[in-house]
């Protein structure tokens, strides 16, 4: 019986030892992958912000430009005007 169970159990050890190893290599490597995706996700996350920032200061200066092209135009505007103005701009 010990005859049998000896390599039963060599058997079993070489298993378990593969497969601790298999594990090992496999979070190893998607910790790396891991990196490298977050690395290119954070890239295009940055490139899309300052590409939004761009446009909003764009639409931010053609809109005071606007703005004040209308109050040269008109000096002494109500504040009635004025207001009518900005919301003009908002919607």
């Amino acid at each position: 019986m010990t005859r049998k169970f000896i390599p039963a159990l060599l058997g079993f050890l070489l298993v378990v030892t593969a497969t601790q190893a298999v594990t090992l290599w496999r979070v190893r490597s998607l910790e790396s992958d891991f990196a490298a995706h977050l690395e290119r996700h954070l890239e295009a996350d940055v490139g899309q912000f300052r590409h939004d920032v761009a446009s909003l200061t764009a639409e931010l200066e053609a809109t005071a430009s606007r703005l004040e092209s209308r109050l040269a135009a008109s000096p002494q505007m109500s504040q009635a005007a004025l207001f009518g103005l900005l919301r003009s701009e908002v919607h």
